[in-house]
């Protein structure tokens, strides 16, 4: 109505338009036009109006009408007792009211109405309309304002320190329920410690985004991956990555075939084991070929007919030192290859007797110097074949004395390994290539202890239950100091394991290895026990077999098993429960370390320790 007419036209008197508006509908018919009233109507009404363009009688009529209600709900609104003057109060004014305000009212009042069955509309009220209640209000207010600023502050406090990810529990902030923030705060209170790890990860987080990783991190998160394998999809993208690389720069390994090259490793496998047939072969007919050429020599006939001699003899045969000195090139001939402890050479061969091309002794590290001499004394060369970091020459199992604190070292000697590596004269090799551990976990240890990282070793295709380093905790286990010098209960857990092996992994070797003799005997006597629960064992377990052997450590040097159980043994004292024992043995001993490198590294597959205290306390 404001667009169609001047403001004049709203100040006409409400009598006035109702008899304007009677008159122009008494005027009807085409000749109407005729009447001076109908006209003088008609040009008053179109002297206010603003639009121009051709109007009918019924529109004017209709808008004279729409005037009409609107002044008569004007005067209404304007009556002191209308409902909506006593509502809204000095927002209602009906020549300028405060529309925004009249809607934030009712906003209110919609929703107090949601509370209306809690809240009773005089008590809410008496409230508002109390000025002690006013000043209350305006308090609580204020603490309102406040905490939520502190709300604030907290919010920002937790978008800093706790980046959103499902580990938290929380979402945005500003849309999670404040009894979930509780809680996780509650539950961030009781795990404090880690307060500073959470700290330490976020800054790895950012370390990480700043190198160009945040979308790997971000998709990460988006995914269903735990949280734990994260570091291995890092680490095997950047694997993969690295190894595109390497492959883009490197055309042999770009076309690298597993196909064809497999087929070669198969037939390697297929033609590497004839080789030892066709040695055998080579070894026969050069054996055949020396005897030959020696038997048609003088001496030879002399020597030949004094061993058929020794056969035909049925008692007082030549003691075989005797023997070998008055037959010398026959049996050398004839046994080439002799394989003998340093004291029984100097048992056995007479100094003069016999000469060798070649000595050599294994596991150099154990054989004394003063017991290796007799055998160089008879070689025109030696080679000296050991590992310092291993086994040294001692008498430690020789005694049977108690093994307490108190006791003494037990005397160590030197190795001819030891004094070979001290003359300039020894030309040394080194062997790095590191074969027998199937899992790279079984070497890694002494390798970074005892090898300075030096040995090559291959890393793990797998990683399972069955390779690697365990640990086996015997609760209970107490040791017997003394004469008994054994722990009983870890002997029993040993046993069982034995069992289980047997009957999960039998076609794996087993090799248990102590600490003492005492131990090695308990272990022993308890397996034999089991073996009568279970005879089907008993085979497995004899000792004289390639799949099985119970041994102290200072005699496992140069054995090896797939799987290899050491026997702690050492631990709480019998007499004091809560006393953990500082003695260990060998290991406690001078070059005790040493022994702790054999004992750890004589598995191919996995290696248990059994112990009966915890690995903490190790």
């Amino acid at each position: 109505m404001n667009a169609k007419y001047t403001s004049e036209f709203f100040t006409w008197n409400l009598l006035d338009l109702r008899k304007l508006s009677d008159r122009h509908r008494r005027y009807r018919g085409i000749f109407r036009w005729l009447r001076p009233g109908y006209r003088n109507n008609r040009k008053r009404l179109l002297a206010v109006r603003q639009v121009k363009h051709q109007v009918s009688d019924q529109e004017l009529i209709e808008d004279i009408e729409n005037v009409i209600e609107q002044k008569n709900l004007l005067n209404k609104l304007e009556e002191p007792t209308h409902s909506a003057r006593r509502a809204f109060g000095l927002l209602f004014d009906t020549q300028m009211p405060n529309l925004n305000g009249i809607e934030q009212a009712l906003n209110w009042l919609e929703g107090l109405q949601q509370y209306r069955h809690r809240l009773p509309f005089k008590g809410i009220a008496a409230v508002i309309s109390s000025d002690q209640s006013f000043l209350e209000l305006r308090t609580l207010q204020f603490e309102l304002e406040t905490s939520q600023k502190q709300i604030k502050q907290g919010f920002q406090f937790l978008r800093q320190h706790f980046p959103q990810h499902p580990k938290t529990g929380l979402g945005v902030l500003e849309k999670t329920f404040l009894n979930q923030v509780k809680e996780f705060l509650n539950n961030a209170q009781k795990e404090l410690g880690l307060f500073q790890q959470s700290l330490d990860c976020q800054k790895q987080v950012r370390q990480l985004e700043a190198i160009g990783a945040k979308e790997f991190l971000s998709k990460l998160r988006e995914s269903n991956i735990l949280p734990e394998f994260w570091f291995l999809v890092l680490q095997k993208g950047v694997y993969q990555n690295w190894l595109e690389h390497i492959l883009s720069d490197n055309s042999e390994l770009r076309n690298f075939r597993e196909n064809s090259h497999e087929q070669k490793i198969e037939e390697f496998s297929q033609f590497d084991p004839q080789q030892y047939q066709e040695a055998i072969k080579r070894l026969q007919q050069l054996y055949n070929e020396r005897w030959q050429e020696w038997s048609t020599q003088p001496q030879a006939k002399q020597q030949i007919q004094l061993l058929k001699q020794e056969i035909k003899k049925k008692r007082g045969h030549q003691k075989i030192r005797e023997f070998i000195k008055n037959a010398p090139e026959l049996v050398t001939t004839l046994k080439p290859c002799w394989l003998m402890s340093p004291l029984a050479v100097s048992q056995y061969i007479d100094l003069n007797a016999v000469e060798f091309d070649v000595i050599i002794f294994d596991e150099a590290s154990q054989v004394r110097t003063e017991d290796a001499v007799p055998s160089i004394m008879r070689a025109k060369q030696v080679i000296v074949v050991g590992d310092d970091r291993q086994l040294p020459p001692s008498s430690f199992f020789k005694s049977t004395a108690s093994d307490d604190e108190e006791d003494e070292e037990k005397q160590e000697y030197d190795s001819l390994l030891n004094e070979c590596s001290t003359l300039s004269i020894v030309e040394n090799f080194t062997l790095r290539w590191h074969y027998r551990s199937k899992d790279e976990s079984l070497i890694a240890f002494s390798n970074q202890k005892f090898y300075n990282s030096e040995l090559l070793t291959f890393p793990n295709p797998v990683r399972d239950a069955s390779r690697g380093v365990h640990f086996h905790y015997v609760e209970g286990g107490i040791y017997a100091r003394g004469e008994q010098r054994n722990n009983i209960p870890e002997a029993k857990e040993v046993a069982k394991l034995t069992i289980q092996h047997f009957q999960q992994n039998c076609n794996q070797s087993l090799g248990i290895v102590t600490l003492n003799e005492e131990q090695t005997q308990a272990i022993r006597e308890q397996l034999n026990q089991l073996i009568i629960k279970h005879p089907e064992i008993e085979e497995f377990c004899q000792e004289n077999s390639n799949k099985f052997f119970i041994k102290p450590l200072e005699r496992v040097q140069g054995d090896e098993r797939d799987v290899i159980f050491l026997s702690f043994g050492y631990g709480f004292d019998e007499n004091n429960p809560n006393k953990l024992l500082h003695n260990f043995g060998p290991l406690t001993k001078r070059e005790g370390r040493r022994r702790l490198n054999v004992a750890i590294t004589r598995a191919r597959c996995k290696f248990v320790l059994v112990v009966a205290h915890s690995q903490n306390l190790v």
